[in-house]
This record gives C-alpha cells, structure tokens and sequence, in this order.
C-alpha cells in the first residue's frame, strides 16, 4: 500500500477519535445542565423515601 495512504487512514482516524470524545464531552457538558443529581445523565435522581 502506498505510505501516503497510510499516513492519511491513521490521520483519519485519529481525527475521528478525537471528534468523538469532542462530541462525548460536549453532550455531557449539555446533559449537565438539566441533571439534578450532577452526575451529567440527563434524568434527575429519584428521592430517598421518608425524606423531603
């Protein structure tokens, strides 16, 4: 296989890795917002029993 082609399949998917993690961060940075237990799912937690 030609070097060049190589050169570019790796650069492509270090790209795309580092794309994801981007968009996993950013998501998780989003979902956060709306949590109310902090932990960045997007759903809030559900009270303890006997407690207010």
């Amino acid at each position: 296989m030609n070097p060049l082609l190589d050169q570019l399949a790796v650069a492509a998917m270090v790209c795309g890795a580092v794309a994801f993690f981007i968009v996993r961060f950013l998501r998780k940075r989003a979902a956060g917002k709306s949590c109310a237990g902090g932990c960045g799912c997007g759903t809030s937690k559900a009270a303890k029993p006997g407690r207010p």
